[in-house]
């Protein structure tokens, strides 16, 4: 199979998803190769933009956004352990899911930006109880930078999903456990493809496009 790519095309549809959401940035993800259209091919694509940061799932994606790239990689997968000290910590982020791993990057000299995943309801990763986890995890967040905190939608398709609602409930409950600990990140983000069209929250400064941003309709035929 052969596959085309229109780079004025990509550019014009990461445009007009910012125009979606002018005040949150846009970190295209760029999983899986791209979607299947080339990791290295889209990442010069978008250097040509303002793009501040992509993300990857893995350490071997990260490796070939650090040369084809020019701004930062956030890595939302979870990697085996010994993996982290080869990552470039000046050019990388890291979403941590549970305290193994806050621990363990906690030990690296170099301060590690992380995004913390929380649990709005999938239930299939991220920390449940975010009070209960910073107190018992202080001696390891002073030594790492939380620069983002997230979560992910399962029905964000759907505008009037009740549970869509619940997560966003839970998430907003969550930013206000860390504003009581004084703690503030600067990328807060919930949303993918079908958010950008749907959520309507000042509390969102980035969201995650994946299939948008290739050209493909994110959304139900249902939704307006």
């Amino acid at each position: 199979n052969e596959i085309q790519i229109i780079s004025n095309n990509l550019i014009s549809n990461l445009k007009y998803l910012q125009s979606q959401q002018e005040k949150s940035e846009m970190f295209p993800v760029l999983k899986s190769n791209a979607y299947g259209h080339g990791l290295k091919e889209v990442c010069k694509i978008l250097n040509k933009t303002n793009t501040k940061m992509v993300a990857v799932d893995s350490f071997p994606e990260a490796q070939i956004v650090y040369k084809n790239f020019n701004g930062k990689v956030l890595i939302l997968g979870e990697m085996p352990l010994d993996v982290y000290k080869y990552c470039n910590f000046k050019r990388t982020e890291f979403i941590i899911y549970n305290t193994e791993t806050l621990k363990h990057i906690s030990r690296f000299k170099k301060r590690a930006k992380v995004h913390l995943f929380v649990n709005t309801g999938m239930n299939r990763e991220g920390i449940d109880d975010l009070n209960l986890f910073i107190e018992n995890n202080k001696k390891y967040i002073d030594k790492i930078e939380i620069t983002g905190v997230c979560s992910h939608l399962a029905e964000a398709d759907n505008q009037d999903s009740n549970f869509t609602k619940s997560q966003e409930e839970k998430f907003a409950k969550a930013l206000n456990i860390l504003k009581v600990n004084k703690i503030y990140p600067k990328w807060v983000h919930i949303g993918n493809s079908s958010s950008i069209f749907n959520l309507k929250n000042d509390l969102y400064t980035a969201f995650r496009p994946g299939l948008a941003l290739y050209g493909y309709n994110p959304l139900k035929e249902t939704c307006k």
